[in-house]
């Protein structure tokens, strides 16, 4: 029978649980990428079999995997996430598109399918009681991108996305446009003070920025 877990915060833990482990993350990554058979799983770590079949339990039960993989002779991204992006190309070669359309057009559905993820994240964020509100209310979470364009690794204008309410300090339902070439470490560094974190200056910021 399929496992189910008990509580949104129980999943939440078991997502974490999951993704702490760097063989774990090897798998999934290698999956995003394309259909795999086990013994490809096998290979990079040296792992055998049973212990490829115990991490995948693990992320069945993490909810990052169907049911039914170990009978499969083949695993491909459709039996690892329950709601796969429909592009076999990896991240980064798409993400030097050379301007092709084709090119261009997989790697925005690749994108919209990450955020998509990134909404079920703080969808589960949302749902986890913590203290006296959510874990999204005292959170905060950074998405986005170090450069705007990877085929010409473009890093200004950058599209970021910070989410959660910071335990109240942080207000949502906003946009932000700040001056041009303001570097991105002046957000970090602004997070940081939000996060009673004080530091004079971080990799290249030139100050901070309002949020």
């Amino acid at each position: 029978m399929p496992l189910r877990l008990r509580n949104s915060t129980d999943a939440l833990s078991a997502t974490f649980q999951a993704l702490a482990d760097p063989t774990r993350r090897a798998i999934l990554a290698r999956l995003a990428s394309g259909e795999a058979d086990v013994s490809e799983l096998m290979r990079p770590s040296g792992l055998s079999q049973p212990t490829i079949s115990k991490h995948l339990r693990v992320l069945e039960r993490a909810g990052s995997c169907l049911t039914g993989f170990e009978i499969m002779p083949r695993i491909g991204v459709e039996f690892v996430l329950k709601h796969g992006s429909g592009v076999r190309d990896p991240f980064h070669t798409l993400s030097h598109h050379s301007n092709v359309q084709e090119n261009k057009d997989r790697f925005t559905q690749l994108n919209q399918y990450h955020v998509k993820l990134f909404a079920r994240f703080l969808e589960k964020l949302k749902a986890t009681p913590d203290g006296d509100g959510t874990l999204l209310d005292h959170s905060m979470v950074l998405y986005g991108s170090g450069m705007s364009d990877g085929n010409s690794h473009n890093h200004t204008d950058l599209p970021i996305l910070l989410a959660g309410g910071a335990s109240g300090k942080l207000k949502g339902g906003r946009h932000i446009t700040n001056p041009k070439d303001t570097p991105m470490a002046n957000l970090l560094l602004s997070m940081l003070d939000m996060l009673d974190v004080p530091t004079q200056a971080f990799g290249d910021s030139s100050g901070r920025v309002a949020i």
